[in-house]
């Protein structure tokens, strides 16, 4: 976004600006910023944290597959962090810098674009980009785990061997071949995934994977209310549950 973009957006935040509302009313109001739609390199960036690190907690590298809920990772503290560094080496030596942040965490920036924007956190205001976030991650592992254990001309077979209907893709050369897939079609596949491996792999990969498909296809839903909410956890808390079996199974 271009630089006098943000300073427009700041300045609104801080001061106010005039708007109408639905009923065509003057309203002053102080916009603050609560979604900037990005994928997880973008989110490192914007979040100004190494890649070992997850940009909305404070969980390192070898706790991402914990269900443990760590702390978020507030503005606070990835502020603090880079005035350590700045405290210990000018940002001007750049090199030296950045090595101070990297032994500290954060990724070298220091002057974060989100520091004088109100109150604006990155845990809060970071949303995932649903391509990436949930279908290409689907597509790149656990299609990937299925072929593993059943065997690409296998699963080819039971894609190719679907009735076609009217409305639905049919995937008469089956998809262990293909290396681009676009939005739709990764969720056509998600619809029918779990019933084409049904029997073909143990049932607790079965149950994590299905976990999964629910966890995604619950988690895009336009209101999430608090039984939603639930309904998410409690399919993070099967996947994890079952997760183990795929390694076993040679996923």
């Amino acid at each position: 976004m271009p630089q006098h973009h943000l300073r427009q957006f700041k300045l609104a935040e801080k001061n106010g600006i005039t708007l109408s509302d639905p009923a065509g009313q003057q309203c002053q109001c102080h916009p603050p910023l609560v979604s900037w739609i990005a994928d997880l390199p973008e989110q490192y960036l914007l979040a100004c944290v190494l890649v070992n690190q997850s940009p909305y907690t404070l969980a390192i590298c070898g706790q991402f597959g914990d269900l443990h809920a760590f702390p978020p990772r507030h503005r606070h503290h990835t502020l603090n962090l880079i005035r350590q560094a700045c405290a210990s080496i000018q940002p001007d030596s750049l090199p030296e810098f950045v090595k101070v942040c990297y032994a500290l965490g954060p990724n070298g920036v220091h002057q974060p674009f989100w520091k004088d924007w109100g109150n604006a956190d990155p845990p809060l205001f970071l949303t995932v980009n649903v391509l990436y976030a949930f279908h290409k991650f689907f597509f790149d592992h656990p299609l990937k785990w299925v072929i593993n254990i059943m065997g690409r001309e296998e699963l080819d077979r039971h894609m190719a061997a679907i009735q076609p209907r009217e409305g639905e893709h049919h995937w008469q050369h089956g998809i262990s071949k293909l290396k681009q897939v676009n939005g739709w079609e990764h969720q056509d596949l998600q619809k029918i995934l779990i019933s084409m491996i049904a029997g073909t792999v143990p049932n607790i990969v079965l149950c994590a994977v299905r976990a999964l498909v629910k966890f995604i296809f619950q988690a895009q839903g336009l209101l999430l209310y608090e039984d939603h909410l639930h309904s998410m956890l409690q399919a993070l808390c099967e996947f994890h549950y079952y997760k183990s079996s795929i390694i076993v199974a040679g996923g």
